[in-house]
């Protein structure tokens, strides 16, 4: 999805998530996926995910019995962004015990980067920039105030208290925004 600059479960070009599925050489008998971008703890990405029915069945399903789960870091129309990828499959036969000691390598992506985490999304990062904004506007509008009153001052214009309660307002809503978008 980053290479190609989408969110979605099917592809611009129609590809569904199966075929990625069956390219890594995974024959299934069912398949499913969850999606999830832009979250900054996995609690809340579960927490979205079981409150919706269609995610929520995924993650109940007895049938599946293998997952998969992908997070990566990238650029979605221009904007950083976290996206998780949960796929989940039955294959297509149970395989009850180990055929041969031989093990196939996996196929690599060329464009796999394995990165640390920071540790915050860039979400967090945003809103906490956001709020320091408009906590150090909100103080320097209180003192303001408080030297108007203070000292008699008369001004021909502006509101201060307005202004504070515009900006009490936004540090109010920064502060309750709800994060993430599952898909």
């Amino acid at each position: 999805m980053l290479l190609k600059f989408y969110w979605a479960h099917v592809s611009p070009q129609g590809t569904e998530p199966w075929t990625f599925v069956s390219n890594a050489g995974y024959k299934y008998q069912h398949a499913g996926e969850n999606l999830a971008r832009d979250f900054s703890n996995p609690k809340d990405i579960v927490s979205a995910w079981m409150a919706s029915s269609t995610h929520k069945k995924n993650l109940l399903d007895s049938r599946y019995q293998d997952i998969g789960v992908a997070v990566m870091d990238g650029y979605i129309n221009g904007v950083e962004t976290t996206i998780v990828v949960q796929m989940f499959g039955t294959p297509q036969t149970s395989v009850s015990r180990i055929a041969s000691s031989t093990v196939d390598a996996l196929p690599v992506l060329a464009s796999e980067k394995i990165i640390p985490s920071s540790g915050l999304s860039p979400l967090d990062l945003s809103r906490s920039w956001s709020l320091a904004f408009v906590i150090l506007i909100l103080f320097a509008l209180s003192l303001d105030w408080i030297f108007v009153l203070r000292y008699n001052l008369i001004r021909l214009s502006g509101k201060t208290w307005a202004h504070l309660t515009y900006f009490a307002g936004m540090a109010i809503i920064l502060l309750i925004i709800r994060q993430g978008i599952i898909l």
